[in-house]
């Protein structure tokens, strides 16, 4: 088992594991969903923050634009683009 330092995770996250999935630049990850939690809610027009793998990353909610995920909701991460993540609602 190879040990990697936390920029090395990081920067792994940032380059690998993810694909174009359709022409709205949704960036889909390969392998199975992981959770993060909403720190500041994510708008329908405006990025909010989510906490996901020890991190706050920049976060915007595509599919859902006339829904507010609200601090301490549990969200699915599905993709990224360039250092904000795409989540859904877990529902």
């Amino acid at each position: 088992m190879t040990v990697q330092s936390p920029i090395q995770q990081v920067c792994s996250f940032l380059f690998t594991g993810f694909e174009h999935q359709n022409s709205s630049s949704l960036l889909q990850a390969q392998e199975s969903w992981e959770t993060g939690i909403v720190s500041e809610s994510i708008e329908p027009d405006r990025a909010g923050r989510v906490q996901f793998q020890g991190s706050w990353w920049p976060a915007v909610c595509e599919n859902h634009m006339t829904m507010t995920l609200t601090s301490g909701e549990i969200v699915r991460v599905v993709g990224r683009r360039n250092l904000t993540l795409i989540v859904q609602p877990m529902n």
